[in-house]
């Protein structure tokens, strides 16, 4: 599919507001709270209370040939009611 076609699916819709960002899973196929822009803009979603931040640029990682991002909570020490859920989801502890 026509990838400017896709992302225009949703400003048909109803509820769209031409003030939000239309984000997208960032892998539909698991329970994750990573999503993506059309302009390639990456964020997370609180699982308790769906805020969306975009995620915090931690570089390049050269072994990997990719760019790597952080919770902005962890990363900017911002307080997040769902940062717990997270950490569980991932399998891994606070502050890790």
């Amino acid at each position: 599919m026509d990838t400017v076609k896709h992302w225009q699916e949703e400003k048909k819709a109803p509820d769209y507001n031409p003030e939000s960002i239309v984000t997208r899973p960032l892998y539909p196929d698991r329970v994750d709270n990573i999503v993506y822009s059309e302009k390639g803009e990456v964020f997370c979603v609180c699982p308790k209370t769906r805020e969306q931040r975009p995620l915090a640029f931690q570089g390049f990682e050269a072994t990997r040939n990719t760019l790597k991002y952080r919770c902005p909570a962890a990363a900017y020490g911002l307080a997040c009611a769902g940062r717990e859920a997270c950490y569980r989801q991932a399998g891994t502890k606070a502050g890790a």
